[in-house]
């Protein structure tokens, strides 16, 4: 198949005012702060009422769902971080690096610089072979019939994705995000990760758990490394796999970018609303599920996403109505993409 008929339409074909789009660029700190401040605060909510009011005997038959709603609470964190990867947290450089680096990517393990040279490279080479090993990673199988996915599913439980995730952010600022570009480290930079690591986790370790080794490990550690990367699998195949799923492979950035996939829209429902509750909790927080809008126009802050969809949307699903999938999970199994004549 020839990828280069699929290119439907690029950013500059969508019509928005540049007045309207000037608006919907607009940063809110507060709301952002806001929503930093209520993610936390979920997750204490969270890790206190297990620890503390949950009656023993319901531990363990409760825990596997519970360490996936922590899960979830820190791809809020991560979400977070991604709107700091733009500059959208707040209008000083330096507080939109401090609040992203401390309150967002050192405590579910993750080096902000590395996460931003990645996530910019990830968007200049969406879809295409010079794309990040750590999100191409996401969804370079995407077939449920494929053995080999459901072995990376086994490996993103085991925590072995979340180590690969870790050593690739924490290379050489030459060697971040780019793929095949072997295991050297810069071990300087490793070093001081590390310990800038080990501080938060202590300060995590002390207030939210109190010390309590084997909490800390249970509640924190485990969700961070386990059902984390597992659902963010889950989203990448969602977000991006789409190409892979119908046999198609990009090599341009902008075909890479006609096949990014918005989730939990109006365009495309589920029919039981209890299933976009628990998608939209477990992996599609803060505007993440506007992915397609996203790579559209990168500036517009998680909070505008929805007024973004709702000005866009018509015109999307007019030029590539496959771009909307009913959710995470289902996208796992349709080809939403029409039949091409």
């Amino acid at each position: 198949m020839n990828s280069a008929t699929n290119i439907r339409y690029r950013p500059s074909d969508i019509q928005i005012p540049e007045e309207t789009l000037k608006d919907l660029q607009g940063l809110s700190p507060r709301t952002s702060l806001l929503w930093l401040v209520l993610s936390w605060a979920q997750i204490v909510i969270l890790l206190f009422s297990f620890r503390y009011f949950l009656p023993e005997e319901y531990f363990w038959p409760l825990y596997v769902p519970f360490i996936f709603l922590i899960a979830g609470r820190m791809g809020a964190l991560l979400q977070l971080l991604h709107e700091a990867a733009h500059s959208m947290l707040s209008n000083s450089k330096h507080v939109n690096e401090l609040i992203a680096r401390w309150f967002c990517a050192l405590p579910v393990g993750v080096n902000f610089e590395g996460y931003v040279i990645g996530h910019l490279r990830h968007h200049a080479y969406t879809g295409t072979k010079n794309e990040p090993e750590t999100d191409y990673e996401k969804y370079r199988v995407s077939d449920i019939r494929s053995p080999f996915l459901y072995l990376l599913l086994i490996k993103d439980l085991m925590g072995l994705t979340a180590l690969f995730v870790f050593f690739n952010y924490t290379r050489g600022k030459q060697n971040i995000g780019q793929p095949k570009a072997g295991t050297n480290l810069n071990w300087s930079n490793l070093l001081l990760n590390l310990s800038k690591l080990s501080f938060v986790q202590s300060v995590i370790l002390g207030l939210l758990f109190q010390f309590q080794i084997v909490d800390y490990i249970l509640l924190w550690i485990i969700p961070a490394v386990s059902p984390h990367m597992f659902l963010m699998r889950v989203r990448g195949i969602a977000e991006h796999g789409l190409s892979k799923q119908i046999g198609v492979e990009t090599s341009q950035t902008s075909e890479g970018m006609f096949y990014t996939r918005s989730v939990l829209t109006s365009k495309n429902e589920y029919k039981y609303r209890i299933l976009h509750w628990i998608e939209r909790i477990l992996i599609g927080s803060l505007g993440v599920n506007y992915h397609h809008e996203h790579h559209l126009f990168p500036r517009v802050p998680f909070y505008n996403l929805t007024r973004l969809h709702n000005y866009i949307s018509d015109q999307v699903a007019q030029k590539n109505p496959g771009v909307y999938a009913s959710g995470y999970f289902s996208a796992l199994t349709k080809n939403l993409l029409p039949e091409r004549q």
